[in-house]
This record gives structure tokens, C-alpha cells and sequence, in this order.
């Protein structure tokens, strides 16, 4: 988690960075990978009651790196 849902008590969405596992990965070829992306973002919206942006940390550039990785409390 990072971004305004740990720094402040009135936020409107919930920034999740995620990496994708080998085992993730080989289960979910292609498009299918990304419905499952989607298919997890929609149940925590529904279970948080928050709108949710995910980030790839594998995609982030150096500069974004730079500022979320410093600030992301990590959950399992």
C-alpha cells in the first residue's frame, strides 16, 4: 500500500503496488493474467469500499521507484 491511504485518514482511493510471481505468471497466460487483475482489483473495491489503483512495481520508472518504494507498507 502507498500514496494518500497511509499518509492521511480522508482518502479517496487505496494505491496497491503488486509483483507477479513465477507461479501467478505460468497460471495466467496472456489476457488472462490481466482479468485476473481485474477480477482481484473489483473484489477489494467491493470489500474495502474504495476505489483501488494497482502499480506493477516491475514497470515503475527509476523516478516513481524513487518516491512509492521508499513509503509502501508491504502486506501479505
Amino acid at each position: 500500500i502507498f500514496g494518500s491511504a497511509i499518509k492521511r485518514d480522508d482518502f479517496n482511493d487505496i494505491d496497491l503496488s503488486y509483483h507477479l510471481n513465477e507461479e501467478f505468471l505460468s497460471k495466467n497466460i496472456g489476457f488472462k493474467g490481466f482479468k485476473k487483475l481485474e477480477e482481484i482489483k473489483v473484489y477489494l473495491q467491493s470489500r474495502l469500499g474504495k476505489e483501488i489503483d494497482l502499480a506493477s512495481i516491475d514497470n515503475l520508472s527509476n523516478t516513481a521507484k524513487k518516491y512509492i518504494l521508499k513509503e509502501v507498507i508491504k502486506v501479505r
